[in-house]
């Protein structure tokens, strides 16, 4: 990889009493698409890409370029900007300096693994799901990035990350009646190729859901007292509560500010949700700074249904007089960092799984996610679903939607199992035209009274 250090500029570059940061970042991804048996894509690309950003007198200006002999130039535009924006309110929390190296967890590293291999184990993963009797099409992704990013800013803060981010997904279709039904499992975590050579133990599970698809009937749309698994539970933390959490969506509002107020209860006493970037560091979500050099955390943002925390940047952590929380991310050095979530989930409960279905006696169990819209109101497409008959799993059913309102949601949480799953999934989150960006989620298997369920 290019040496970054020798393009990084001295305190003297930019104008006396400003605010800057810099960030240069090499990458190089390695991506892979099979399908039925046939490698039908395979890329590489190599790219280097910085930025540069100042706040002077309230004003923010950002600059970035895609080549490092550009930085002096994008020094001074970003400042130009700045400038012209000038008499704003905009501050930031001050930090002490420090000087790290970041290297990414990994066993083996994705440069030293010849793509042959890479082909070969996602052209095996294929075969394995094809010999699935109503297998229709088959669809394996791989892919590696493998980045290094140097952070500089005024405060003498120097960071020099590794990342290394593989991801996996394995798709399988069939077809009921001239019907598509599709199973599938993804991930993406900060490591080597180990993580790609793991996906066997996928393919089980992959055929069990496909089978369900294929016998179930569509759900019929009610409301229902249910259960909702880890993924979805994780997806609600993330999409319903987490963005409502993020401060630069409220900072300005002081209508959503009595909302969102420290103290306030917004759920029962059985829910609690953290977001925590200090997880395993094979989590996507996990990491040591955050994209402006703070340290990440675990933030507590509803303990017991009592509102403790909100999600910032140094930015409205300032604005706000709350602490940081190191929670401004982007997905590349292309965008401006905004307030993001890291690992977000629904802490554990004291109920076993077995216990809530007993308690719930009829209803739903609801498992998987398909995407959706977050936020105060949500709506979300589940994988599928199960008829829960007297404390019992009965039949299979698809086709359905979970919605709600979250404030409503959030009281309306009964109880939560004992035990929780973190998931890593291969897609990411969206925000402000940046996507996707890598984040964990999960929780333990949640119970919802009067849930609004959509159906067919």
């Amino acid at each position: 990889m290019t040496d970054i250090l020798k393009y990084l500029p001295d305190k003297s570059d930019f104008p006396k009493g400003v605010y800057w940061e810099v960030r240069l970042e090499v990458q190089n991804i390695t991506a892979i698409n099979v399908k039925n048996g046939e490698a039908e894509t395979i890329t590489q690309s190599d790219t280097e890409r910085g930025n540069v950003r100042v706040l002077d007198n309230g004003g923010w200006g950002f600059s970035s370029f895609s080549k490092f002999d550009d930085v002096p130039a994008n020094i001074q535009k970003a400042a130009d900007f700045a400038k012209s924006v000038g008499g704003g309110d905009a501050k930031i929390i001050e930090l002490p300096p420090i000087e790290d190296k970041i290297t990414a967890p990994c066993e083996r590293h994705p440069n030293g693994v010849p793509l042959s291999e890479k082909l070969d184990t996602a052209l095996g993963y294929d075969a394995a799901l094809r010999e699935h009797p109503r297998a229709d099409l088959t669809d394996i992704t791989y892919s590696d990035t493998v980045t290094r990013t140097v952070f500089l800013n005024s405060d003498g803060r120097l960071i020099d990350t590794e990342e290394i981010f593989t991801l996996g997904v394995l798709r399988l279709l069939g077809k009921v009646n001239g019907v598509p039904e599709t199973a599938y499992e993804s991930f993406r975590y900060r490591g080597g190729f180990e993580e790609f050579t793991s996906c066997g133990s996928f393919v089980p599970e992959i055929y069990k859901r496909l089978d369900g698809l294929l016998s179930a009937e569509d759900a019929k749309g009610g409301t229902y007292n249910c259960i909702i698994d880890p993924k979805l539970t994780g997806v609600f933390a993330h999409e319903a509560f987490g963005h409502t959490s993020e401060a630069d969506f409220f900072y300005r509002d002081k209508k959503q500010q009595e909302v969102m107020k420290i103290g306030n209860r917004l759920g029962s006493d059985a829910v609690s949700i953290i977001d925590d970037a200090t997880l395993d560091p094979r989590f996507c979500g996990s990491y040591a700074f955050d994209d402006e050099g703070v340290e990440g955390k675990r933030t507590v943002l509803l303990e017991n249904g009592i509102l403790k925390e909100h999600l910032h940047s140094r930015m409205t952590a300032a604005m706000m007089h709350e602490e940081l929380t190191g929670n401004a991310r982007c997905i590349n050095v292309s965008h401006p960092p905004v307030v993001r979530m890291s690992n977000t989930y629904i802490e554990p409960g004291e109920a076993t799984y077995e216990e809530l279905l007993k308690e719930l006696d009829d209803g739903l169990l609801i498992v998987d996610s398909r995407g959706g819209s977050g936020g105060e109101e949500f709506t979300f497409s589940a994988g599928m679903g199960y008829l829960v008959e007297n404390g019992k799993v009965t039949k299979p059913v698809k086709n359905l939607t979970v919605s709600g309102n979250l404030f409503t949601t959030l009281k309306n949480i009964t109880a939560c199992s004992n035990k929780m799953e973190m998931l890593n999934p291969g897609g990411g989150c969206g925000k402000a035209g940046q996507a996707p960006l890598p984040v964990g989620l999960g929780g333990p298997y949640i119970m919802i009274k009067d849930a609004l369920i959509g159906g067919r």
